[in-house]
């Protein structure tokens, strides 16, 4: 940008026009040059034998021998100086009908140079990048996989971890959910954790375990129950015997006393039926000494009448007023 500017301030029309009149009131002519362009920082004039007739501004641009830059026409080659830097321009003009040749420049700090050097580096490692950076988005694409695909598989790893941790109770609390359905009271779920889950877990214990103790208990009254029932079907069972054997017994005795004739008549059933009762009573404490139950009914055909028969035949000997009609029976 300012060899630009001092290259359009050196071409300008308007500069030969402001250095009229610059040998009889330099100074006006120095402010107007500024006022048209501030970033001039000296300006020096030769007439046509190389003779200085005009110099303004730092004298740090100050040429003392024309003819080191005689030959030039244009922008002429930075000056390097101690602490500074110049960039200079010469042009040729027509002034006040004579020929002269200026120079105007522009003084640069001490700290431009390095500036430039590094906006200089700068933009020839911009222009690198740009001429490499097909490569470089490969580069960082085999370093994007290269850096992601461990941490996808590192996430996966870990999905799955915690998705065992949360599944597995889970499935064990379904599981033993089923077997205490199925009846297995005995089943317990150990947890290792204190979330959430370990509180559903211990819930869920101590609910089987008073299920456990409820059902201890119902088996126990109905163990009392049924031992209760069949204290009562084994007392009647036991009775029904008891009865025709007592009887027989007392028919006996009554006719051993009144008739002795007829002793001998009653005594064969009276002594079988109290034999066959007896042994009935005998087989059934016998099942009941072995913890099995009283015996089932084993339903078949029979003669009904023949039956009959054989109960009432206990009875009538028990008095001759007793009769038992089983004429109607088929």
């Amino acid at each position: 940008d300012k060899v630009e500017t001092l290259r359009n301030f050196g071409a300008s029309y308007h500069l030969r026009t402001l250095l009229q009149g610059m040998e009889r009131n330099p100074d006006r002519v120095w402010s107007n040059i500024k006022e048209l362009n501030s970033d001039i920082d000296f300006i020096e004039v030769f007439d046509h034998l190389g003779q200085e007739v005009f110099f303004r501004g730092s004298v740090e641009g100050r040429v003392t021998e024309f003819g080191t830059i005689q030959s030039f026409n244009g922008s002429l080659p930075k000056v390097d100086r101690e602490g500074f830097s110049i960039l200079r321009h010469l042009s040729r003009h027509r002034i006040d009908g004579e020929d002269y040749a200026v120079l105007s420049g522009i003084v640069l700090s001490a700290g431009f140079a390095s500036q430039v050097r590094s906006i200089t580096e700068s933009l020839e490692t911009f222009n690198q990048l740009g001429r490499y950076k097909d490569l470089f988005k490969r580069v960082i694409v085999v370093f994007y996989f290269l850096f992601s695909f461990p941490v996808f598989l590192l996430s996966i790893l870990v999905s799955f971890l915690l998705a065992d941790e949360i599944i597995r109770p889970i499935v064990n609390l379904e599981e033993a959910t089923r077997r205490v359905a199925e009846g297995d009271f005995t089943v317990r779920i150990l947890s290792r954790s204190n979330d959430e889950l370990s509180v559903l877990v211990s819930s869920f214990n101590r609910m089987v375990g008073e299920l456990s103790g409820s059902r201890k208990k119902l088996l126990q009254s109905e163990k009392i129950s049924a031992w209760q029932e069949i204290a009562q079907r084994l007392a009647h069972e036991i009775k029904n015997p008891l009865t025709p054997i007592k009887l027989s017994a007392q028919r006996i005795l009554k006719k051993y006393n009144r008739n002795k004739d007829e002793f001998d008549r009653i005594l064969v059933p009276a002594i079988t039926a109290i034999i066959e009762e007896v042994e009935n009573l005998d087989k059934m404490l016998i099942e009941f000494r072995e913890f099995t139950r009283l015996p089932l009914p084993t339903p078949e055909r029979l003669n009904l009448k023949s039956l009959v028969k054989e109960v009432t035949a206990m009875y009538r000997q028990l008095s001759r007023g007793v009769r038992v009609d089983i004429s109607g029976i088929p």
